[in-house]
């Protein structure tokens, strides 16, 4: 019982699905309902006050850009998150500014994508526990490039092409590992509108890309790997996030603000993700399924083509993850849409339908309260859940 009223912040989303997906509403009453839903889950994630494994991180960085020009944030690899830091650095609580522009970029591009499914609400239901919960609140940068992903498919899918140019170079700017998804998806999009010489300029671009950017790469995958690299494994998880070392609290007359999640170490631990294999494979299944009964699923073959490459990221990134499983398990995450896409179109007419939407809520329901429950880094980063604006009600 004491466990479900910590939980009580995130189960009450469902009362939510429950009257969007079981319940008739009116035309009228439906639209104010769902824009109300948005708002309430955007002011959730985006206002959230110490909650997320990358808090003390990002928090720890917000100062430090502060005191950086926007010239040298501007030519960072990635300026994209350093430089909406130092827009919001002037004002007290401009760290959750930063949270809610980056929430932003991850609702909205669950939102646009969604309307292109048949039961757009079933996709948020499958989306909550893992992209909303998880990622949305505890790899922010990521979440930003997985939101912009989703607008460059939503663009494509409506040949917006030059929109999607634009959503894919600030998901880059904020993630530079989205580069390997987007690729894909650039690719078979390409391909399906069989325009070779746009094809062949996406392969050079893509090459001198790598070029520009592999030792920020190397970097990158070494943050991964741990900082010897290919040392025997010492520490071993089978959670979503490492576990972390304590953060002391930082000095409140700096304007800084506490914080009780810890941040990781900068020890000579190689982290592995144990739970990468089983994560991929269940992407793996879902991505044949929609392969093997893509008729049903797809509304045409352009539209396949252009999932195309997020159904074969997981086949890619799985043997990957015996030898570097955490970022296998991190570029696994760019496959995450398809798990929408699969609950957004399963349903289209069937005497099975609403229990087909019981089994995919249920689903849904059970994988947030087994990992609240059992995961030591939900305890330690997503319990008991704090919101900025909880300070200024009358409790």
């Amino acid at each position: 019982m004491k466990n479900l009223f910590l939980f009580a912040p995130y189960l009450i989303f469902y009362i939510f699905f429950i009257l969007l997906i079981f319940k008739k509403l009116n035309s009228s009453h439906e639209k104010k309902f769902v824009l109300f839903f948005w708002f309430i889950l955007l002011i959730f994630i985006g206002l959230r006050h110490e909650i997320g494994g990358d808090w003390p991180v990002y928090l720890k960085r917000f100062y430090e850009y502060k005191s950086q020009s926007f010239y040298e944030l501007f030519f960072q690899l990635e300026p994209g998150y350093p430089i909406i830091n130092k827009i919001f650095s002037f004002w007290e609580k401009g760290y959750y500014l930063v949270n809610l522009i980056c929430a932003f970029f991850a609702l909205f591009g669950l939102y646009k994508i969604s309307g292109h499914f048949n039961s757009p609400y079933l996709s948020l239901v499958m989306a909550f526990p893992y992209y909303i919960t998880i990622v949305s609140m505890g790899y922010t940068r990521q979440s930003v490039a997985i939101g912009c992903l989703l607008l460059v498919l939503d663009s494509l899918l409506l040949n917006k092409y030059y929109r999607s140019l634009v959503y894919g170079l600030v998901a880059l700017s904020f993630h530079t590992p989205s580069l390997l998804p987007l690729s894909l998806v650039a690719f078979f999009t390409i391909l399906s509108k069989k325009n070779f010489k746009a094809l062949f300029l996406c392969i050079g671009i893509l090459l001198f890309s790598l070029l520009m950017i592999k030792d920020h790469l190397l970097s990158r995958g070494q943050d991964y790997l741990g900082r010897h690299g290919l040392q025997k494994q010492s520490v071993s998880t089978q959670e979503v996030i490492p576990l972390p070392s304590p953060l002391p609290s930082i000095n409140s007359s700096q304007n800084h603000i506490s914080t009780k999640t810890p941040a990781p170490s900068e020890g000579t631990i190689r982290y592995t993700s144990q739970g990468a294999q089983p994560r991929l494979l269940m992407l793996i299944f879902i991505c044949c399924f929609l392969f093997f009964f893509r008729v049903h699923f797809f509304k045409n073959k352009d539209e396949f083509l252009t999932w195309l490459g997020l159904l074969i990221l997981p086949f890619i990134l799985y043997p990957m993850s015996f030898y570097f499983s955490t970022l296998a398990d991190r570029l696994g995450l760019y496959s995450l849409p398809v798990t929408f896409l699969f609950a957004g179109n399963l349903i289209k007419t069937s005497k099975y339908k609403n229990l087909l939407k019981l089994s995919l809520f249920l689903f849904s329901l059970s994988y947030l309260i087994l990992w609240l429950s059992l995961s030591r880094y939900a305890k330690i980063a997503w319990l008991p859940y704090d919101n900025l604006l909880f300070k200024y009600l009358p409790l």
